[in-house]
C-alpha cells in the first residue's frame, strides 16, 4: 500500500506517515520508509510525478485538428 502511494505521489515520507497511521502501527517505520524510498525511485524513473502530467494538460491543453 505505501509503495502505490508513493510510486503514484511520489512523495515517500507523506506515504509512510498515511499508511503508518492508517494501520496504527509504528513498529514497521523502518520497512515503511524503504519500501516509499524505493517505489519513489522506480517512479521517477518511469515517467514525471502525477502532479505535473496533470498540470501540464491542463495549462497546455491539446489543440484539436480540423
Amino acid at each position: 500500500m505505501v509503495g502505490f502511494l508513493a510510486a503514484v505521489t511520489q512523495s515517500p515520507i507523506t506515504s509512510a506517515i498515511i499508511v503508518m497511521e492508517m494501520i496504527d502501527s509504528h513498529g514497521m517505520v523502518i520497512s515503511l520508509m524503504a519500501v516509499a524510498l524505493i517505489a519513489k525511485a522506480v517512479s521517477s524513473r518511469m515517467g514525471p510525478e502525477l502532479y505535473q502530467q496533470l498540470a501540464r494538460g491542463f495549462l497546455h491543453p491539446p489543440t484539436k485538428s480540423p
